[in-house]
């Protein structure tokens, strides 16, 4: 099966929680609306 990996550069663990010093929010907004486009196609 294939699938697709994103790495995002300058984000490290945790990058989406806003509470932790190690947050990225653009990084963070791009992996959100990958996973909700993920959900949308496969959990329809």
């Amino acid at each position: 099966q294939d699938v697709e990996v994103f790495v995002y550069p300058g984000a490290g663990h945790g990058f989406h929680c806003d509470q932790r010093g190690s947050f990225n929010a653009a990084s963070a907004e791009q992996a959100w609306q990958r996973s909700l486009a993920l959900f949308g196609q496969h959990l329809r």
